[in-house]
């Protein structure tokens, strides 16, 4: 289904404008190259597809020197040569040179281990410690786990504006998108409100 989908969209929706022209190459080399495919659209066991063949590459050759020589020409005395070297050992594919600089933990430099340098990274971040009991919060959470909703303690309006004032101010949104400088700015009939949905 996906495949006759496919085949559909390649036939019927346009996938953008084509550029037809190829940079660098000269209009002889795109007319020999066009020759060259139609002949081999036509006949493939010809003899002269290898001939074409072989021509293009020697005219892409002499078409790229022509160009390294041009550009050479910009270069003089006065100019900056960097841009030449760095070319040069672009086009030799040398390798990147990295700096000298490593990580240190705890005065031990690792130099580009990417498995010790994770180890190190993850001990330095997640401390693992042991984890130890509050009984206060241990007794808390049993008491609002184990709440009855009939015997659950009741909100009065000044509990309500004294927990509001006293909230630290932040500017997270909750689910509805408010935050406590909205409720910081309630009128007493909103607080009332508030303690009646509460309770």
């Amino acid at each position: 289904m996906w495949l006759c989908a496919t085949c559909a969209s390649n036939r019927n929706i346009p996938s953008g404008r084509h550029i037809c022209s190829k940079p660098g190459l000269s209009k002889d080399i795109i007319n020999l190259t066009q020759q060259r495919d139609n002949l081999h659209a036509a006949d493939p066991t010809s003899d002269n597809v290898a001939a074409l063949t072989t021509c293009i590459h020697q005219l892409t050759n002499d078409n790229k020197k022509a160009r390294w020589k041009q550009y050479l020409s910009t270069f003089n005395s006065h100019t900056n040569i960097n841009p030449l070297w760095s070319t040069i050992k672009a086009l030799a594919g040398k390798l990147k040179n990295y700096s000298n600089i490593a990580i240190n933990f705890n005065g031990k430099a690792i130099n580009y281990i990417i498995k010790k340098l994770a180890d190190r990274f993850n001990s330095f971040f997640t401390a693992v410690t042991q984890h130890r009991f509050n009984k206060l919060n241990r007794i808390t959470t049993w008491k609002s786990e184990n709440l009855n909703l009939l015997d659950s303690p009741s909100l009065s309006t000044v509990q309500a504006a004294n927990a509001i004032k006293q909230s630290h101010p932040s500017r997270a949104t909750g689910p509805d998108k408010l935050t406590i400088f909205h409720l910081k700015h309630l009128g007493p009939l909103t607080i009332t409100y508030l303690s009646r949905l509460f309770n």
